[in-house]
């Protein structure tokens, strides 16, 4: 059993606006440096064959690095741990 790209190819070319905004809602978060409170960085569906998205870093120190992150919700308490505060946000 596998995906009918056919099928997937008609069904999203259908699509009206509103299911479209429904099922791929537009980015709404300000761009720059976004605390980790407010917001948890994402991995992107394209990063998937390399086990997560790579993201530009704040420590509470305020240093800046990189991480990756794959699952946010895991990514959000390593990052307490290792002091992340911030991520950029393109």
């Amino acid at each position: 059993m596998g995906i009918d790209l056919d099928k997937l190819r008609e069904s999203l070319a259908n699509m009206s606006q509103e299911e479209m905004d429904k099922y791929f809602p537009k980015d709404t978060k300000s761009k720059g440096w976004i605390s980790i409170e407010d917001h948890l960085p994402m991995m992107m569906a394209m990063d998937i064959m390399i086990g997560g998205s790579e993201y530009k870093v704040r420590y509470d120190d305020g240093t800046e690095g990189t991480t990756m992150v794959s699952d946010h919700n895991i990514w959000y308490y390593y990052a307490k741990e290792v002091g992340i505060t911030h991520w950029w946000n393109e």
